[in-house]
């Protein structure tokens, strides 16, 4: 009895411990050496997600185009990136884009 409430809780918290972390893109086509860090936040900004529920896709697009075309706008100066994962439960990967 003992050792099955200890599996039984150990496999519940690895199911709702999660991960998450945020990045810039490494391999970006979009050349930030001109940006000025220090307007970042006075940019537009846009989002696209891609999410997983139970391995079902819940959203299907992450790309810039997207998260440009979300914050209204032309020309993208910096983007990020966001992924999320409560595995098998919940996943994401979101892209952040900044521009004008």
């Amino acid at each position: 009895m003992k050792k099955s409430v200890i599996l039984a809780g150990t496999v519940l918290s690895l199911l709702i411990t999660g991960c998450t972390w945020k990045s810039s893109a490494v391999a970006s086509p979009v050349d930030i050496s001109k940006t000025n860090m220090a307007e970042v936040n006075t940019l537009k900004t846009g989002e696209a997600c891609q999410r997983y529920f139970l391995f079902l896709p819940i959203g299907f697009d992450a790309t810039a185009k997207t998260a440009a075309k979300n914050g209204g706008i032309s020309h993208i100066k910096y983007q990020e990136t966001t992924s999320t994962s409560f595995w098998p439960i919940y996943q994401s990967r979101c892209i952040k884009v900044y521009g004008e």
